[in-house]
């Protein structure tokens, strides 16, 4: 069973158990130890919120909207958004408790309510199909096994209405992997960067049924070169 908290300002910090996911799930910053640090580390990069409002605008998000940011890390990007959509329903996935720690308590020091965050893989999220009209992921493809983003890309189109779009912001390699990978390698996180092309990822998204095309990425300074964006649209009909 997935848990699903809602933040109010009262609310108290939970610690769920990570889910079992087949796989080791990478913490945000890499390692634990720095997950404190991880809004001050992201911001460093060119991640932060210069590069999070940017990613929004792109999102194409109207107000009253339902928005899912599927691997929320510490939930700016979500807290961004109830702050420029305030009647958006928000709603943050990620499978690692530590950062969704951090995440609650931003939200409860924002004074924001509403954010929902679910600690769960975002290959089986436990939300309800056909809930959410715009669905955000930043820089997680990357660190999912080849198998995984599969998944989670059929995840995706499980939960987006019809006409719901999904925008996807991630790192391309600088080295792709440039053979076919055997079934060990599909589930193994090493080969997470070297796999997430956008050509791979666009594949994905095609089979799980949506329509894509490339749009401008939103370009921190430290990574520009290798900063690619996809949005897909799930049809109507």
């Amino acid at each position: 069973m997935k848990m699903m908290t809602r933040v109010t300002p009262d609310s108290t910090d939970q610690r769920e158990s990570p889910p079992q996911l087949g796989y080791t799930v990478l913490p945000a910053a890499s390692f634990h130890f720095l997950t404190p640090a991880y809004d001050l580390l992201a911001g460093l990069s060119g991640f932060g919120r210069g590069f999070k409002r940017r990613l929004i605008e792109r999102a194409g998000i109207v107000d009253g909207m339902s928005v899912l940011d599927m691997g929320c890390g510490s939930g700016l990007l979500l807290l961004l958004v109830k702050q420029r959509y305030p009647r958006c329903r928000a709603v943050g996935v990620d499978a690692d408790p530590r950062i969704l720690a951090l995440a609650r308590r931003r939200a409860q020091r924002s004074g924001v309510d509403g954010i929902e965050f679910v600690c769960a893989g975002a290959e089986r999220t436990g939300l309800e199909p056909r809930s959410f009209d715009v669905v955000l992921s930043s820089l997680v493809f990357h660190h999912l096994p080849v198998l995984a983003k599969h998944e989670v890309t059929r995840e995706i189109a499980r939960v987006l209405r019809p006409g719901g779009r999904f925008l996807l912001v991630d790192l391309r390699p600088i080295i792709p992997a440039r053979r076919a990978l055997d079934e060990a390698e599909w589930r193994s996180t090493r080969l997470g960067l070297s796999t997430n092309t956008p050509q791979a990822l666009t594949s994905a998204l095609v089979r799980a049924g949506m329509t894509v095309e490339s749009v401008a990425a939103p370009r921190p300074w430290s990574l520009a070169p290798w900063t690619f964006a996809l949005r897909a649209t799930l049809p109507r009909n």
